[in-house]
């Protein structure tokens, strides 16, 4: 809950929440105000703002938790950035190197010394948050899995195309699953890949010698090369 039973105002948790979402965006400041009855004027200061959040979740805790839920925050009030995913995946890759598993067979993460060192944020991010964020991500990586052979990544440049979506995905791609997809490309464009169930094209160059222009004779009577 956004307010504590026991003293009747915000927990500490939403404090910082609150104040993360008003340096982050203008709309927290906007909506907060339009909640209140009669509407407040839009708070310009983050002291004031976080005082009319407090007097809106009073009333109804559902106005507040609309505002952080769009602004990125789960239900532990961990707002879940670009940056923050990446330390996750970082994480993640450093795992399954160490233990030699793929993502999914992971049994839980754990953070040791240096890695709350190297990732600091992290660190700071309640286990439940964090297990339910790698569960959010183990699931679109696994279907990164099927879909990435088939996305032309040649067109990352066209902003509406699938390849710059992908593209911009990057950074919550675990490291197997993007060398799964680097050897199925090598894999298929390979020519020691071959095998009896794929076709490939085969080039015959076909070069009359002299003799056959001098003499009229077909040209496959004479020489012939196959690549």
């Amino acid at each position: 809950p956004l307010v504590d039973p026991a003293s009747g105002g915000l927990s500490g948790s939403a404090r910082e929440a609150l104040c993360e979402a008003f340096e982050v965006s203008t709309e927290a400041a906007v909506h907060i105000a339009s909640c209140l009855q009669p509407q407040a004027a839009v708070a310009k200061q983050q002291r004031e703002f976080v005082r009319q959040a407090e007097a809106v979740a009073r009333a109804d805790e559902g106005k507040v938790w609309g505002m952080l839920e769009r602004l990125g925050f789960d239900t532990d009030l961990v707002r879940w950035d670009s940056d923050l995913d990446s330390e996750l995946v970082a994480l993640v890759n450093s795992m399954c190197e160490v233990k030699g598993v793929p993502p999914r067979e992971l049994a839980g993460l754990e953070l040791d010394d240096a890695a709350r060192r190297r990732l600091p944020r992290l660190a700071a991010v309640p286990p439940r948050s964090l297990h339910r964020r790698f569960a959010v991500l183990s699931l679109l990586n696994h279907h990164f899995e099927g879909a990435m052979p088939l996305v032309d990544l040649s067109r990352r440049g066209c902003p509406a195309s699938l390849g710059a979506t992908v593209c911009a995905m990057q950074h919550l791609v675990f490291y197997p699953c993007k060398a799964a997809f680097h050897a199925a490309v090598l894999d298929w464009t390979g020519c020691s890949s071959r095998s009896n169930d794929r076709q490939f094209l085969s080039v015959q160059l076909h070069r009359p010698g002299r003799r056959a222009r001098d003499t009229k004779e077909k040209a496959e009577d004479h020489e012939r090369w196959r690549l």
